[in-house]
């Protein structure tokens, strides 16, 4: 990882993280989005609610542009898990037919 990258993550001085597949080290600028965000609804509880879902959808259009899809193709979720759970549960799964998964999962 270049030093460019390095100075995104807070963890990068001390250690190289792996599993990225649980909780991962969230880039600096995350955190610091979360962080305003939070004090925002600390300060003002849901006043700025709509400034809120304008940040969604901007981001929402964001994702989408880098992943060739529309933004009405692209969903927020609150992890990989829920995700996951969501389509499959969404799927028309038929008998006979398997998910294969990790031994532990």
């Amino acid at each position: 990882m270049n030093d460019s990258l390095r100075s995104l993550f807070f963890h990068t001085e001390r250690m190289v993280y792996l599993n990225h597949a649980a909780v991962s080290p969230p880039p600096i600028k995350t955190i610091e989005a979360v962080s305003a965000q939070m004090r925002d609804v600390a300060e003002s509880g849901s006043l700025n609610y709509r400034k809120w879902v304008a940040v969604r959808e901007r981001a929402r259009k964001l994702a989408a542009g880098m992943l060739g899809a529309q933004p009405r193709q692209v969903a927020f979720m609150r992890n990989t898990s829920d995700a996951l759970s969501t389509v499959a549960n969404g799927l028309n799964w038929r008998e006979g037919e398997n998910i294969v998964t990790f031994r532990r999962e």
